[in-house]
């Protein structure tokens, strides 16, 4: 698996949502979403981090708590937030990588999402299975019935799976933190450049259309914002007893 992260201090959302928990610094933040998603990680997965703005000891932590071999740190320079500097670097990564490696699995991650011990493992197995469309590891609360409002427009009701990790449902939509194989990702790369000037997650509406994207139920990552923790798991206890 390839996993392009990147990390900043910033405490400023690109969105400006707010963050959860409320009074966590973002450092804070960025070090427990980093410390669970190593839960999962396997020597054989390859992370690609990008550094923003961010101070050299954070580096030098990340590069000691990291459990595989395979972590390349690349430096963006300085910009403006809407610059988007990293994204487009990453976007290049990508693109490259994933003509290189078309059969891997490429993920999108981002530095404020929380995972469960076996996070990597459930999203790999949804592949392992003959999945050949996308899949994100959270499960967003407003999907339940932003989707049903939508499928008018998109004839698609949402359907459930079943995969030796568990249960699996359909979403037509999400944020651009999902993963695929890297030939898949190839057939959306102009739409998914088009789309990255902006750092916009609109790329996804017609990706998943056209090859379909699943969840885990539950889910097993979540995004650290107030409205949109992933249900059922106790994100809290998981925050509290990670350790960094």
């Amino acid at each position: 698996m390839y996993i392009y992260l990147r990390i900043t201090e910033r405490e400023d959302t690109l969105s400006y949502v707010d963050r959860w928990p409320k009074d966590a610094t973002k450092v804070e933040i960025l070090k427990k979403s980093w410390v669970t998603l190593q839960k999962s990680i396997k020597p054989e997965d390859t992370i690609i981090l990008y550094e923003d703005q961010c101070q050299k000891k954070i580096i030098e932590w990340f590069e000691k708590t990291c459990n595989t071999f395979n972590l390349e740190i690349k430096h963006v320079p300085k910009h403006e937030p809407l610059d988007y500097i990293h994204y487009h670097m990453l976007l290049d990564d990508l693109d490259e990588l994933t003509k290189r490696y078309p059969d891997k699995i490429h993920y999108i991650a981002n530095d404020d999402y929380l995972y469960t011990a076996d996070a990597l493992d459930v999203l790999k197995s949804v592949f392992k299975n003959g999945w050949k469309g996308f899949a994100v590891m959270f499960d967003y609360p407003d999907r339940y019935s932003l989707d049903k409002q939508m499928t008018p427009l998109t004839s698609r009701l949402c359907e459930v799976f079943v995969g030796t990790a568990g249960h699996w449902r359909t979403v037509i939509s999400c944020p651009g933190i999902t993963s695929t194989l890297g030939h898949v990702w190839q057939q959306n790369m102009i739409i998914l450049k088009q789309a990255g000037q902006f750092h916009s997650d609109s790329y996804t509406w017609q990706a998943y259309a056209k090859h379909g994207c699943v969840a885990p139920i539950p889910g097993v990552s979540t995004h650290m914002t107030p409205h949109h923790l992933t249900p059922v798991i106790d994100w809290k206890k998981i925050y509290d007893e990670t350790d960094i």
